[in-house]
């Protein structure tokens, strides 16, 4: 699983990440530049996102 985030001013990244970690849900963190989420977004399976519209722009962009 990867956690992808804009940015820890969001308060749901501390929360999602205090959970998988009590969890112990292996996970990796990535916050990097918008080109580098995207590529990773669009390689994903699966896709779980809030309520913006990155997420959903890759899931439409993906081939999978």
């Amino acid at each position: 699983m990867r956690l992808i985030y804009e940015g820890t001013e969001n308060p749901a990244v501390a929360t999602v990440t205090a959970w998988l970690l009590r969890e112990r849900i292996p996970f990796t963190a990535q916050s990097l530049t918008a080109a580098e989420d995207l590529a990773a977004l669009m390689a994903a399976r699966v896709i779980v996102g809030g309520c913006g519209t990155f997420a959903e722009a890759a899931a439409l962009l993906s081939p999978h």
